[in-house]
Formats: structure tokens, sequence, C-alpha cells
């Protein structure tokens, strides 16, 4: 049976991405990346041919460290220091099909690069702390909330946190397990997350749909690797040729004001 759910269960499930999304912002903005960093992370998140038939596209972004500081200037200046470059995230959603046939409500997908390996683990750490430190009942307000972190690894680092809870659906308030799984990844310089939100009525089982999620995190994890060469290569590409850029620059203020100097000699 394919479950209806509304807006106001939506909700609390949208905001509770924005815990461990921190470092991808909202989608729909403009970004100032070059457009060599925005077809690698464009590359890097899962496509609509890698889930099952039925699903739609919905939105999708890239994000600058501005817009995801939203004017703090402290968490502005960690990204900074983090060596972030640019996020971007697309997200799917379930068409007119039955459940047994896509069995997901609710698919994020994002990634975001940074300068080097060290800045995307700084990131890591910082997101996988603020996880396994979030009130998740709270956040999500499922009943009878169980919270497990599933050991499975798909890149140089993982963490993967499942949430699960019963909600009653309808006038009948009939009890659906309500599975939330989020999991945080990085691979090389690149930091992944990858959200997948399912219901399941009338069942109890909350290792429900693991293998196939698991599925999902390793080719979003093969994707940012790249293989890990191709990836990696275009990130120093980008990099250095923006700083060959900005040398470039500043070489040219140099000349410029040694000959205005020259100029205002007597």
């Amino acid at each position: 049976m394919a479950l209806r759910l509304s807006g106001w269960y939506l909700l609390p499930l949208i905001l509770g991405s924005v815990l461990v999304f921190g470092a991808f912002g909202p989608f729909g903005q403009e970004d100032e990346g070059s457009g060599a960093v925005r077809d690698q992370l464009s590359g890097m998140v899962l496509r609509l041919d890698d889930l099952p038939a039925g699903y739609l596209e919905g939105e999708s972004g890239f994000t600058t460290n501005e817009e995801l500081a939203l004017g703090d200037t402290e968490k502005l200046a960690g990204l900074v220091e983090q060596g972030r470059i640019l996020g971007y995230g697309l997200d799917f959603t379930r068409g007119d099909v039955p459940a047994t046939d896509a069995p997901y409500f609710g698919v994020e997908s994002a990634v975001s690069l940074y300068e080097t390996q060290g800045g995307a683990g700084d990131s890591f750490a910082e997101a996988a702390e603020e996880a396994r430190a979030t009130d998740w009942e709270a956040v999500l307000g499922f009943g009878d909330t169980e919270l497990e972190e599933i050991d499975r690894s798909f890149a140089d680092e993982t963490l993967w946190v499942r949430v699960t809870g019963v909600v009653g659906l309808g006038e009948e308030e009939t009890p659906v397990l309500v599975i939330d799984d989020h999991i945080v990844m990085r691979q090389g310089a690149a930091r992944g997350y990858l959200r997948v939100s399912s219901a399941i009525e009338g069942s109890s089982d909350r290792s429900a749909l693991l293998d196939e999620i698991a599925a999902l995190a390793g080719q979003q994890a093969s994707r940012m690797g790249g293989g890990e060469d191709d990836s990696s290569t275009t990130l120093i590409v980008v990099v250095i040729a923006g700083v060959a850029v900005a040398l470039a620059l500043a070489g040219v203020g140099v000349v410029w004001r040694r000959r205005r100097r020259a100029a205002s000699r007597p």
C-alpha cells in the first residue's frame, strides 16, 4: 500500500536534515564556483537511474560558504578554515506508485568539496559529532524512537545513523514504522551526505531495507571517489589554477603600484 504522508508529518523530517546536512545548505542557490568544480560536484551525487522506478527529481542547487553561513561570521570563518570550496545537493521524491515498488518517500544526496582531505575530515568529524549529539526523538517527533549506528563502511570515513519510530496514520491511527537513515561519508577531499526516509505500514522490522540503502550509499561513495584518482586530479587542477590566477593578479597589482609611484615622482 502506498502511504500518503501529510505535510505536517514531512515537516519534522525536512527540518531534521538541517542538522547533519550543514555542510551543504538549502537547495536552489546560485554559486560562484568554477564550471569545473560544479561539474565535478554534480557527478558525485546519486542519479535518478540509481533509484527504483517511480521516483522524480526534486530540488537541486549549489551552496557557497557565504550562503551556508547565513550571516554567521564565526561559521563562515570555520568553513574557510576547513577549505570548503562549494557544495551541491539533489533530492528525489516518490511519484504516484505503490510503496512496494518505491519504498522510500524521500531521498537526499549531497556532497561538498574541500581543498584538502584534512579539511574534509574535519567537516566529517563535525557532522558525526552533531549527529550523535542530536535528540532525534525531539526533532522528529516519532513515538517509540530508537537510534542505532549501522556498522558499515563505504568510504574513507563513514557514519550511518538509523532513526526509527512509530507514528499513527489516518483517523484510525494505523501504526506505521518510519525509518530515517542519515549517512555521512568522506572520500578523499569530498564529504558526502545521504538521507533516505521510508515508511512501512504493519511492520516492526527496524532492520528493513538495510541492504537496499547500503547499495545507494555505496553508489554515491563510488561517485565521490571518481575512481578516486580522476576526482582528486580534477580538484588539484582546479585549486592550482585558482592559485595561479591569484598570483597573476597579485603580480599585476604590484606592477601597477610601481608604475603609479614612478609616475608620481617629481
